[in-house]
């Protein structure tokens, strides 16, 4: 897949009382919700150790020199700012930094609370930033440990199959060679691997050396040394006993942390738990029930937790969330079409979607969403396979106000139904239909006739298209700032049309055999200033050298998102 679809996308529209703070666009295709414009409670500022300051810097809208908000001067009458109305205070740190709130948290007892309950989004999108991906570490060494009955099965197998090679040439050599009187086995290709216990000693032992170092996760250790942590006694490490204690240890601390957050902060709108892969659904529902009255927008990406199953995920946590506008429930296994029902009835202004890669949704959940098809904003449909054509058409040409529409890798979606969606939806802001193996020119001649107010476009891997369709698209749709053209007919004219008719700020034909130098030369006549913020990737072109891709890296940004790469 060109792009992986729930990296965060928004475009939603939010509440009328807070549209200052929400609006938002994305540089990607998958939708799983946005990085909202909000005081940001990430994992590096739960766990920072900041030296605290009294002082915070205002917005330039405000004053241009920083100012102690400590007192504040009205009608010659001095107040003091923590005294001010929430709302008032709520309005005034909406305008300074995120390392600034957290320097404002930890100027007294009395700041830490104010500022604590008007934080608005709790961001733990980045696993490596904190305690939750460890767990999924651990039970992976654990596996990795006690291998099953299956795996130890396959091993036996392929060592007797190259017990058995080497046997045989042995016999060949031995047959072919036969008036020698020293004959030597052959020795393996593979150099010797070094032993497997210490390896798995060295993932365990870095385990906990991370929680100590970072999280102050210690464990006593036994004997003579007791009050040694196991990092100083590797021979605990071997013990089950000990890696067993580690990991109830571990779920416990996570169980606390979540409850944490739950007593610390209330009012919470935003909560990003993309990146706690091993989240219980008893952690979830907390934090759900605690933010039941401000939280519009949940992400719960990649949580893959056997607790998370549809039914008690619906009763537990959606039934909590009455003001949610956005779901990103992308990647979860075992969600489908009770936990959508419910999110339709009990949230009448849920507006955003993504659904990408859940294999249970299936055309009941689809049909849920028909109803409230006019206000959808936004949905992510990637890699759905198991819905019909008939469901995704169905609400596809009722979602006339949609703005980000992603259904890459269906690739049994029809020319028709695709056509039928590009012309019932003026709005298209996002249009990602790349690696639906039906897209032809018909497709782009609609997209080229109804959706001018495209900003971000992706036909990778649509190989029915030809350049001509391409370029129909470019010549009508002058808004394009992301275009993803991976694995098709482009050619060269179409390129340069694109470059000088478009804003492009990314840009990726990745694999395309049509594309030759012509392109990077005109690309490097544009202009070093324009060059270094766009996103350029062409490689994989057998027809472009080595030695002027080499320059263009140089020349462009540089990405290290997944999305961008070919797959």
């Amino acid at each position: 897949m060109v792009h992986n679809y729930e990296n965060d996308n928004s475009n939603s529209n939010s509440n009328s009382n807070n549209n200052s703070r929400n609006n938002s666009r994305s540089n990607s295709l998958d939708y799983d919700g946005s990085k909202d414009n909000k005081n940001i409670v990430s994992s590096s500022s739960l766990s920072s150790s900041s030296s605290s300051s009294s002082y915070l810097t205002s917005s330039s809208s405000m004053t241009s020199t920083t100012t102690p908000l400590n007192d504040i001067t009205l009608a010659n009458n001095t107040i003091s700012f923590i005294n001010l109305p929430l709302e008032i205070i709520d309005s005034i740190l909406h305008l300074v930094g995120q390392s600034t709130l957290r320097s404002a948290s930890m100027v007294s007892k009395q700041w830490n609370v104010v500022v604590n309950s008007l934080w608005h989004t709790i961001d733990l999108s980045k696993s490596h930033n904190h305690l939750t991906h460890i767990s999924s570490k651990l039970n992976q060494l654990k596996q990795q440990n006690n291998p099953t009955k299956q795996t130890r099965k396959k091993e036996k197998v392929a060592n007797k199959q190259k017990k058995q090679e080497q046997d045989d040439l042995y016999m060949d050599k031995t047959s072919s060679d036969h008036d020698n009187i020293v004959v030597t086995l052959p020795t393996s290709s593979t150099p010797p691997t070094a032993p497997t216990t210490t390896k798995k000693l060295n993932s365990l032992e870095s385990i906990i050396q991370n929680m100590i170092l970072n999280y102050g996760f210690l464990i006593p250790g036994s004997g003579p040394d007791s009050t040694s942590p196991p990092i100083f006694q590797r021979q605990m490490l071997r013990s089950k006993k000990v890696q067993q204690d580690i990991s109830i240890q571990l779920d416990v601390r996570i169980e606390r942390f979540f409850s944490g957050l739950a007593v610390r902060y209330c009012r919470v709108e935003v909560l990003d738990l993309s990146g706690c892969v091993d989240m219980k659904l008893e952690s979830l529902s907390t934090l759900a029930q605690a933010f039941s009255s401000t939280l519009t927008k949940l992400v719960t990406r990649r949580c893959r937790s056997t607790s998370m199953v549809d039914a008690d995920f619906a009763d537990q946590v959606i039934s909590y969330l009455p003001k949610l506008e956005t779901l990103a429930i992308g990647e979860m296994p075992y969600i489908g079409d009770k936990t959508i029902e419910r999110a339709v009835s009990i949230a009448p202004s849920l507006k955003a979607l993504g659904l990408g890669k859940c294999l249970t949704i299936n055309d009941q959940a689809i049909a849920h969403l028909v109803p409230i098809a006019s206000r959808i904003k936004t949905i992510g449909l990637n890699n759905l396979t198991q819905l019909s054509d008939l469901a995704v058409r169905s609400l596809g040409v009722l979602c006339q106000n949609i703005v980000i529409f992603s259904i890459s890798n269906m690739k049994h979606l029809s020319s028709d139904t695709l056509s039928a969606i590009a012309l019932a939806c003026p709005r298209l802001g996002s249009f990602d239909i790349g690696g639906c193996d039906n897209v032809d020119d018909n497709v782009l001649e609609a997209i080229a006739s109804n959706c001018h107010q495209l900003f971000q476009f992706n036909i990778s891997k649509c190989t029915l298209v030809s350049s001509h369709a391409i370029d129909m698209v470019i010549q009508r749709c002058r808004q394009i700032k992301i275009l993803f053209l991976s694995k098709t007919a482009v050619d060269d004219d179409c390129i340069l049309n694109a470059i000088d008719i478009l804003p492009l700020e990314i840009l990726i034909s990745i694999g395309c055999s049509n594309l030759t130098d012509r392109v990077l030369q005109s690309l490097f006549k544009i202009g070093n200033e324009r060059l270094s913020k766009m996103i350029v990737s062409l490689n994989s072109c057998p027809h472009i050298s080595d030695s002027l891709l080499s320059i263009l890296q140089h020349l462009t940004k540089q990405s290290n998102n997944s999305c961008f790469t070919e797959d």
